[in-house]
């Protein structure tokens, strides 16, 4: 494993004299660790250098590794897609009854965007004191927008 290790770094160093990095990286085989550091800044206005413990906004990366999730689950009949997607959220996260799996995975729910927020949550939002509940409540638990409703009750949208 030493073996690796070094290859992995002397990889990383060269990578890095070409390129900029702002990130942290770690490679485990089996279980074990084998490299770990981390690079650049996580606030490059106030000099915060990443660390170890930064954690990093994924935005849409996880969609993808979701939808395939659900359509693993919908393979193995644990799930229907045209159900409301009421039956599989928690109690406190509800959201309309007409929208379906389908439309989430689809992008046809109708729920309101990051760009149609009265109140901007990235710059006007005090995301130090976020609360998921409140965040939800705010922003996501709204009725459909019209023009997604209108086309949730056509086969448009298929």
């Amino acid at each position: 494993m030493q073996a690796l290790r070094l290859k992995l770094e002397a990889y990383i160093k060269k990578y890095l004299e070409l390129w900029d990095f702002y990130g942290v990286i770690q490679v485990t085989k089996k279980g074990e660790l084998l490299f770990e550091n981390a690079y650049g800044y996580a606030n490059i206005e106030f000099g915060i250098k990443n660390d170890i413990r930064s954690r990093f906004s994924i935005a849409s990366m996880a969609k993808q590794f979701t939808a395939f999730a659900i359509m693993l689950l919908y393979d193995k009949k644990m799930l229907d897609i045209d159900k409301s997607a009421q039956l599989y959220l928690p109690a406190d996260m509800k959201i309309d009854e007409s929208i379906t799996v389908h439309h989430l995975l689809s992008h046809t729910s109708g729920l309101y965007n990051f760009y149609n927020f009265d109140n901007d949550f990235f710059a006007g939002y005090n995301r130090m004191d976020y609360s998921r509940d409140e965040f939800f409540r705010q922003y996501i638990n709204k009725k459909p927008t019209n023009a997604i409703k209108l086309k949730m009750q056509t086969s448009e949208w298929y």
